[in-house]
C-alpha cells in the first residue's frame, strides 16, 4: 500500500528551504504546530493513545491565548495548523472561528476529527479552509464502530461524511478528504464493506494503520488478514477514485537507532489543552518533555529562553527517547540527507499537497 499524503519522508525533503534553514542552525520553529484545543471528548476510543492522559486532565485551551499565539507562530517560521486532540477539537466552543483566523493568516489547516460534530452549516467552511479533513473511524459497520469507539454515532458520521463529499465533488473543493482506520482483530471483519460505504461518500483515500504498539506475532497476523486484504482492495478503490493508504509509523521503527539525533521538532511540535508546548507532539503528555506555558508567557519568550528546548535538542534522539516515534520518517529523511544518501536537488520540483504531517 501507498504513503500517499502519509509520506512524511517527501513532505520533510519537500520544504527545501525550511530543511536549509534547520541544518544552518537558525533554529526555525516547527513547520506544521499541532494544537490541541480541548481534552474534552464526546467518544471513549478503546484505541486511545492519550485516554488516560485526557481522563485526568479535562483542560480547554483558552481562545485568546491561541488568537495571541498563531501570529507568533507564523513569525518564526510555522506554515501550518493541524487542530487535534487530546481530545475532540471541534468539542471546542470556538473552533470554527479560530479555524477562520488561522485561514485569514494563511495557514495550512488540517482537521483530525471523529466527525460526529460536523454540522452542515460549516461544511462550506471546512472545505474552503482546510487541506485535509481526516476522520476517525475504528468499525467499518455500526457495531464494529460501536464496540470500540464507545459510542453508537456510525450512522451519524457516515450521513456527515457523504454530505460533506457530496458537496466536495460539486463545488470542486481541494481539500483532502479521508478516514483513519485502526484495524484490529475486533473489526477486520468490516472492512469490505466500510470500502464500498467510502467510495460512495467521495472519500479520497481511507488510512488503513496498525496499532502503535503492536507485538511481532501480531505483525505476522495483522499482514496476513489486514495487510493482503487491502493490498486486493486498494486495485479495486483506485479505479473508483478512492486510494488505500497505510501508515509509515510502524514499519519506519527499524531505523530507530540509525539518526545521531531528533530532527523532527523542527518540523512538527504540539501546544496541548494545558496551554504547554511541546517539544514533540508525541510527548504532549509528558511534562519532561515540555518547554513552557503560553498561559503564563507568550510563545516569543518561550521560544527564545527556553533553556529546556536546548537541552532536548542536545540530548534526544531516537535510540533513546521515552516515547515510541511516530516520527522516524522525519528523522530518517534528514539523516540520508546528512549522509548524503538523498540530495534536496531531487524535490525542487516536487509539488506538495500540504506542509502538515498529518
Amino acid at each position: 500500500m501507498k504513503l500517499g499524503i502519509f509520506d512524511k519522508y517527501k513532505t520533510t525533503l519537500g520544504q527545501i528551504s525550511h530543511v536549509k534553514k534547520t541544518l544552518s542552525k537558525k533554529r526555525p520553529t516547527a513547520i506544521n504546530f499541532e494544537i490541541d484545543l480541548t481534552n474534552g471528548c464526546n467518544h471513549r476510543c478503546s484505541f486511545c493513545q492519550w485516554g488516560s492522559y485526557i481522563q485526568t486532565s479535562r483542560a480547554t485551551l483558552k481562545s485568546k491565548i491561541v488568537l495571541q499565539t498563531l501570529p507568533e507562530l507564523i513569525h518564526y517560521g510555522t506554515k501550518a495548523i493541524t487542530w487535534t486532540g487530546g481530545g475532540e477539537p471541534t468539542v471546542h466552543k470556538d473552533f470554527f472561528k479560530l479555524l477562520n483566523i488561522a485561514y485569514d493568516l494563511g495557514l495550512d489547516n488540517g482537521l483530525l476529527t471523529n466527525g460526529s460534530l460536523l454540522k452542515k452549516e460549516y461544511d462550506r467552511q471546512l472545505l474552503k479552509q482546510l487541506v485535509f479533513l481526516r476522520i476517525s473511524m475504528a468499525g467499518g459497520n455500526r457495531d464494529a464502530y460501536k464496540k470500540v469507539q464507545g459510542r453508537d454515532d456510525f450512522d451519524l458520521v457516515i450521513d456527515n461524511l457523504t454530505r460533506i463529499g457530496k458537496l466536495k465533488k460539486k463545488i470542486k473543493s481541494k481539500t483532502t478528504l479521508g478516514v483513519a482506520f485502526l484495524a484490529n482483530k475486533e473489526n477486520a471483519d468490516s472492512l469490505d464493506d466500510f470500502v464500498e460505504t467510502l467510495i460512495k461518500a467521495n472519500c479520497n483515500y481511507l488510512q488503513v494503520r496498525r496499532d502503535n504498539y503492536i507485538k511481532e506475532d501480531e505483525k505476522k497476523w495483522w499482514e496476513k488478514n489486514i495487510g493482503e486484504k487491502c493490498q486486493k482492495l486498494a486495485k479495486y478503490t483506485r479505479k473508483k477514485g478512492m486510494d488505500i493508504l497505510t501508515e509509515g509509523y510502524v514499519s519506519f521503527q527499524k531505523y530507530v537507532k540509525y539518526p545521531k539525533k531528533c530532527f523532527a521538532h523542527n518540523f512538527v511540535m504540539a501546544i496541548n489543552a494545558e496551554g504547554y508546548v511541546t517539544f514533540c507532539k508525541n510527548t504532549k503528555d509528558n511534562p519532561k518533555f515540555y518547554i513552557g506555558n503560553l498561559n503564563k508567557e507568550t510563545f516569543s519568550q518561550i521560544w527564545k529562553n527556553s533553556k529546556i528546548n536546548k537541552n532536548l535538542e542536545k540530548n534526544i534522539k531516537p535510540s533513546n527517547c521515552a516515547t515510541y516515534c511516530k516520527n522516524m520518517q522525519i528523522n530518517k529523511a534528514i539523516e540520508d540527507l546528512l549522509n548524503k544518501k538523498v540530495s534536496l536537488e531531487d524535490y525542487k520540483n516536487l509539488k506538495l499537497e500540504h506542509k502538515n504531517f498529518p
